[in-house]
């Protein structure tokens, strides 16, 4: 049978009738399901899933990594420095800079440049499709190459949208005094749908990798992840929401209290702890050790990575 999760309003209200404890636990269990839609990096590959289930015989998703039992000789790490979060470069050479400066770090013009060729040679498919046709079923369409410039300006107009939300996308272009903004004097709306139509990040004729179901947006997101690797100084303790793990511990069945755990060459641990539900942990810093507490009058045990954890979250899954 298919686990059943709670929903929002369900949890919420088991929330409200529990103490803090035991609202934690629930809490704790919720934000650590995974579901289907995790991000599958290159470092995973799609195998055939060998559970049984009445519901869904989709393929999971196993590691290249090599995975071991938990061993001691755990990584140290030294306080977080004072310049948290940002490099001190990048934080020296954007102070007192406009917005559009650190847009344009992040989107650089690489970025753009591939926007510009993918969303060109994907406008020039459709029509070579459309004049191709042996039907005309489909209408050839209008298009004139589009250039950074103007791409900068699409990309403006997305990012507007969002600060002034309106009912329809063509309310934008409106000439009724309720709807009046400066976007009609930047692109047209026929210019504007047509760039939206016709965006890519990658050439659609190109052969689809069999590992990475995110190919139509990868060369994007690695450049954005390079530009992130080299402005981001992570702190000591940091969040990270789902990332596809070792089998032996997702599939291990436990009975509540039960733990189970693997790390990997370079000291990554995943763990596997079974409350009211199963709750995943994955730490470079923490081993399968537990620590004793105190609840209503009771020793309970608990993994260290689950109460440090519990800790160093903060609010960010609790108002999720």
């Amino acid at each position: 049978m298919a686990k059943k999760y709670l929903s929002d309003q369900e949890l919420a209200k088991e929330l409200e009738n529990l103490s803090d404890d035991e609202s934690r636990d629930i809490i704790e269990d919720e934000i650590t399901r995974f579901s289907d839609d995790s991000l599958v990096y290159k470092d995973f590959i799609p195998v055939e899933s060998d559970l049984s289930s009445d519901n869904d015989s989709s393929a999971t998703l196993t590691t290249k990594q090599k995975w071991d039992h938990v061993q001691g000789d755990r990584l140290s790490f030294s306080e977080s420095p004072q310049n948290v979060s940002v490099v001190p470069a990048v934080s020296a050479d954007f102070a007192g800079k406009e917005p559009t400066n650190f847009f344009n770090y992040f989107i650089d013009d690489e970025m753009i440049n591939l926007f510009v060729t993918e969303t060109n040679r994907f406008a020039s498919q459709r029509i070579a499709a459309a004049i191709a046709d042996p039907n005309r079923k489909a209408k050839v369409p209008k298009w004139v190459d589009t250039n950074p410039v103007e791409m900068r300006k699409f990309f403006g107009i997305i990012l507007w949208m969002g600060l002034l939300p309106m009912p329809q996308l063509r309310d934008y272009w409106s000439t009724k005094s309720l709807y009046q903004n400066r976007i009609p004097t930047i692109m047209s709306r026929n210019r504007f749908e047509g760039i939206l139509g016709m965006f890519h990040v990658s050439d659609n004729e190109k052969d689809r990798p069999s590992d990475d179901r995110l190919y139509k947006i990868s060369e994007f997101l690695d450049m954005l992840q390079k530009k992130f690797k080299s402005s981001y100084m992570p702190e000591k303790d940091i969040c990270i929401d789902e990332s596809s793990n070792p089998q032996e511990v997702i599939k291990e069945k436990l009975n509540r209290g039960g733990i189970v755990a693997q790390q990997d060459n370079d000291k990554t641990v995943v763990l596997k702890w079974k409350n009211k539900r199963d709750v995943i942990m994955l730490s470079i810093k923490h081993d399968d050790s537990t620590v004793t507490l105190a609840k209503k009058g009771k020793k309970v045990i608990k993994p260290k990575v689950i109460v440090d954890y519990n800790q160093g979250k903060a609010f960010i899954d609790l108002s999720d």
